[in-house]
């Protein structure tokens, strides 16, 4: 079984979501801190941690945030500093993908010697998906095996009479420009954009709700053209950029 901890107050992970579940930063920093205890006073039970920090990770190697991320992989670099071994690596690694049309398998070798293998970064597509797959090793040493899978999810259609909470569209229209000495070309985009106001807390009938809208300004002072020779000009008007 994995070693980790948690808090009082954690919450376990969400499976309904378009990512792949992971811990709280907090629990993935507590778990590195307390993998590098283990490496000075209890080895033995160090590689039931690391295999909890490694399935947190992400399909880049980085875990949730920059803090986090350096923290784990300072304790994952000192574990494998510690499980390596003084004799020569010499492993064999056999990736079976089973349930293909036709079944195959991929060899891969990680040693040290003339064809030192050992810090090289292997990879193989997968040839179809879903699929089940097959991980053997024979040898002496360490390797450590991800898979990877990344997809894309259909964008959501809008249904009418469901509430949104805003929406933009941009529609991009470019101007013709005529064969002058700087050939400068504008490009208009006008932004067309509408929202749903959402009620964030009730109010009473006779309470007062002030609004200020800061942060949006439009040039009124007719169009102006940056140009200069070999560079790409904006045109910004009123309700334009």
């Amino acid at each position: 079984k994995h070693i980790y901890w948690t808090r009082g107050n954690s919450k376990a992970p969400t499976t309904n979501t378009k990512f792949h579940p992971s811990a709280p930063s907090a629990e993935v920093e507590m778990a590195s801190y307390a993998l590098m205890s283990y490496l000075h006073f209890s080895p033995n039970h160090a590689g039931r941690i690391v295999m909890w920090l490694i399935r947190q990770r992400n399909s880049f190697g980085g875990f949730a945030s920059t803090q986090d991320t350096l923290v784990a992989l300072d304790a994952l670099s000192q574990f494998a500093a510690s499980a390596y071994s003084r004799d020569s690596t010499d492993l064999k690694v056999k990736v079976m993908f089973k349930n293909t049309a036709k079944p195959s398998s991929v060899d891969f070798s990680v040693s040290e010697g003339e064809n030192n293998t050992r810090f090289l970064l292997q990879s193989t597509p997968i040839p179809t998906l879903p699929s089940t797959l097959h991980i053997s090793a024979t040898g002496k040493g360490c390797a450590l095996v991800q898979a990877n899978v990344r997809y894309n999810t259909p964008v959501r259609s809008y249904v009418k009479g469901e509430k949104i909470h805003f929406s933009l569209k941009i529609s991009v229209k470019p101007y013709q420009y005529g064969p002058d000495k700087c050939h400068y070309r504008t490009l208009d985009i006008k932004v067309s954009q509408s929202f749903i106001s959402v009620s964030i807390r009730d109010m009473p009938s006779s309470s007062a709700l002030k609004i200020d809208v800061r942060g949006v300004a439009f040039e009124r002072s007719g169009p102006q053209k940056v140009c200069t020779c070999n560079f790409r000009g904006i045109s910004v008007s009123c309700g334009m950029i």
